[in-house]
């Protein structure tokens, strides 16, 4: 049920009635064209020489990632016994692809904040330019259907790296191990 569809809000009833003008109208469709001009880019490293497919006067900008944590060998194998257990099932591949994209996706969500209205190729020639050519567009691979790429972007919020959740593969496993390597060295 749409917000409308439960009359007006409380103290707002007089509004109900305004529509606006065809001057005010035309207002807010002139508004709209160029909306992420007045958008802020936030968590921007620095600019590329690229412009955006959308804005051919607004380059890239290269957004602030997070570093990846360090991965020890003890950690590499727990993260391989985790990803096994997940099963050779469709859902158990499914959830291990997720899991093994979760610093993909969190660069898209830096990318989409620090380049508001920026597309999916645009991404692509950024981050994978292999995947991407100026005659054919995106690559095969990039256009297969059920594409993780694809599904990650469109499910990306514009987020930069300084408010993003850290990336911890498993901080439980990290502190055991710091455990043991201690109580060995002691």
């Amino acid at each position: 049920m749409s917000p409308g569809a439960r009359g007006p809000l409380p103290g707002l009833e007089h509004l109900q009635d305004e529509q606006p003008t065809e001057s005010e109208d035309e207002d807010f469709f002139d508004a709209e064209g160029d909306s992420y001009e007045d958008v802020e880019n936030i968590g921007v490293d620095k600019t590329s020489s690229l412009f955006l497919l959308k804005f051919d006067t607004r380059k890239i900008n290269i957004p602030v990632l997070q570093p990846t944590p360090p991965m020890t060998e003890d950690l590499l194998m727990k993260r391989e016994e985790m990803m096994t257990q997940l099963g050779t099932g469709e859902t158990g591949k499914k959830e291990r692809l997720k899991l093994q994209c979760r610093v993909l996706e969190y660069d898209m969500m830096a990318f989409k904040a620090a380049n508001h209205g920026s597309t999916f190729e645009d991404f692509v020639r950024w981050h994978s330019p292999s995947d991407w050519s100026s005659e054919d567009g995106l690559s095969g691979r990039m256009t297969l259907p059920g594409n993780i790429w694809v599904e990650l972007w469109e499910g990306a919020q514009p987020v930069p790296a300084s408010r993003q959740p850290r990336i911890l593969f498993n901080i439980f496993i990290v502190l055991a191990l710091t455990r043991k390597y201690y109580i060995y060295k002691l």
